[in-house]
């Protein structure tokens, strides 16, 4: 198990370090751009189905003009113990959560293959 947990923080560091780098780039270029982890924020089951998230924090950043930064990490998995995220179901949760009356939205991908 400590090796898992070594796994999962250095996984969460590395990609936190990544999404330091693009709030601020975004904020050097003007954009009110904040980090928001999956780590702790969100949990699934068995992979692939979300039980927590944190659609509603992103809202609130949203409705207060800032502009959420959020990005694929592990998370706390009930079946398996931890697994990761991807920011695709990250994204597809937040449609979901935003899709009544939420108007026109954008997203961005940042991928490094």
């Amino acid at each position: 198990m400590q090796e898992v947990l070594a796994c999962v923080a250095a996984t969460h560091a590395s990609v936190s370090r990544l999404n330091t780098l693009v709030v601020d780039g975004l904020i050097a270029r003007g954009v009110p751009a904040v980090g928001l982890p999956a780590l702790g924020l969100w949990s699934v089951q068995a992979r692939d189905v979300v039980l927590s998230h944190c659609c509603t924090a992103a809202g609130s950043l949203l409705e207060a003009g800032l502009v959420p930064v959020l990005h694929g990490d592990a998370a706390i998995d009930t079946a398996q113990g931890f697994s990761i995220l991807s920011g695709d179901k990250i994204l597809a949760e937040l449609c979901s959560a935003f899709s009544a009356g939420a108007g026109a939205m954008q997203a961005v991908f940042m991928v490094g293959v």
